[in-house]
């Protein structure tokens, strides 16, 4: 392990070359880059896992449809791209004020339509432990 992270981080800067420099510098971004993403997911982790579940009121005070789309992504099999399609269904999201913080919840097309902006909701909820973020996890 140490000397693949010695060949790619260290040597591409050893040969004096522009590719060899520019190579080591794209090294470097990928791997600050992974780092930074591996830290996002471990203080995600930190701030709600394990917190207690409060209950509380809330209000709507928001409301939105992501439409349904389809994305395509390309996939080298042996030596020819193949595309895979990926569908994604409609989605419709609330925006839930619980004292004055504000937390998006994904929810069923009939509760979306059913539930009105400014109506008062009993919710469960998470604070986080380091952010402070609200994290709704149930609405009534």
């Amino acid at each position: 392990m140490k000397d693949f992270l010695y060949d790619i981080l260290i040597r591409p800067f050893l040969n004096g070359d522009s590719f060899g420099y520019f190579l080591g510098v794209c090294m470097w971004i990928c791997v600050l880059l992974m780092l930074g993403l591996l830290l996002i997911g471990v203080l995600y982790v930190a701030d709600n896992v394990g917190m207690p579940v409060k209950e509380g009121k809330g209000v709507v005070i928001g409301k939105r449809i992501a439409p349904a789309h389809t994305t395509t992504t390309w996939v080298m099999s042996g030596k020819v791209l193949v595309p895979v399609i990926t569908r994604h269904p409609t989605v419709w999201y609330l925006d839930i004020q619980v004292d004055a913080q504000t937390d998006e919840m994904h929810v069923s097309e009939a509760r979306y339509n059913k539930t009105p902006i400014g109506k008062t909701v009993q919710c469960k909820y998470v604070l986080g432990r380091l952010s402070e973020d609200l994290y709704i996890r149930e609405i009534r």
